[in-house]
């Protein structure tokens, strides 16, 4: 369908049909030869393979409908799947969600399978964010009993985001998702214990004989010395022997 709007547009549109019975046959075939160049060139290479033997424009257009749009049971799941993982992205923009959805519903009529107006709103709201959760439920209870209305639903969508966008609020929740995304969650827990490691819970601190606070004595001999480091928290300390109790 995006093919066919692209050759009108460019007036190339007619090698979609039969030659006009005005028109030479050389002249036809050359306005085929360049109608069929056209499309190529819009076409990805991995796809420009798949009709890289095609001759006419004809031929060619029914090798990618074959591949695209033919109500095949493969392409029919492939196309489901894309719709039902959708997924709007934290601080992602509304309209393109939108036209992607569209886009993928579209392709879905393309080889026979219609969804009934409800059923688009209801997954276009399933498809939206954690963060408009708030929204989902507004619109839920906007209708009570009755059905949604694709159309009712997209339009107070996009006015959602416009409400953000002014407030300040899509701005902020797109930071927060910047600023979190990659990060390990493992980081802070290494941090921890290094810094653990460095405050004394390990025992690089205690390398050295250390001179007893209270008798003068090196070393951690004194009863009072680790009842003291005991206090201060330093519960992980190895066994001591009690030389001298004062």
């Amino acid at each position: 369908m995006q093919m066919e709007d692209y050759l009108y547009g460019k007036k190339l549109h007619q090698t979609l049909s039969k030659k006009p019975e005005k028109m030479d046959q050389d002249e036809w075939e050359l306005l085929d030869r360049q109608v069929l160049g056209v499309i190529r060139l819009t076409l990805s290479k991995n796809v420009a393979h798949n009709v890289a033997k095609e001759k006419t424009t004809e031929g060619l257009m029914k090798v990618l409908s074959d591949m695209y749009e033919k109500p095949s049971a493969n392409n029919k799941v492939f196309l489901m799947k894309k719709l039902f993982h959708l997924k709007m992205e934290e601080g992602g923009l509304v309209a393109a969600h939108v036209n992607e959805f569209n886009t993928i519903v579209n392709q879905l009529s393309s080889v026979e399978i219609e969804f009934d107006d409800e059923v688009r709103a209801l997954i276009l709201l399933a498809s939206l964010p954690n963060s408009w959760e708030p929204m989902r439920a507004a619109v839920s209870n906007s209708v009570g009993t009755q059905k949604l209305k694709f159309n009712d639903v997209r339009d107070r969508i996009l006015a959602e985001e416009v409400r953000r966008i002014d407030s300040g609020e899509a701005s902020t929740s797109s930071a927060f998702n910047v600023e979190n995304r990659g990060r390990n969650p493992d980081r802070n827990n290494r941090s921890n214990g290094r810094s653990k490691s460095r405050n004394g819970w390990g025992q690089s601190k205690f390398r050295q004989p250390a001179e007893c606070w209270n008798c003068g004595k090196t070393g951690l001999r004194c009863l009072r010395s680790r009842a003291r480091l005991l206090a201060m928290g330093f519960s992980s300390l190895q066994p001591i022997s009690l030389i001298a109790a004062h």
